[in-house]
């Protein structure tokens, strides 16, 4: 398991909005069990990060529904 693993699980548990910006990627069996995860390449435009930072906290989490 990845060092960010744990992390991420507890914050999706929690319906915590993020964006994964990185240079390779996130590990397979995260990407699959969390298909809407937003993951950004390096190199990623400012304009393009901002814009799915922005979605994210925008977004109504399930609880709010």
């Amino acid at each position: 398991m990845a060092v960010l693993e744990p992390v991420a699980l507890l914050l999706i548990e929690r319906q915590v909005p993020m964006v994964f910006h990185t240079g390779v990627g996130i590990p397979p069996e995260l990407a699959a069990g969390n298909p809407d995860l937003v993951v950004c390449i390096k190199p990623t435009s400012p304009d393009r990060l901002v814009r799915h930072l922005r979605r994210q906290m925008n977004e109504p989490k399930a609880s709010d529904a």
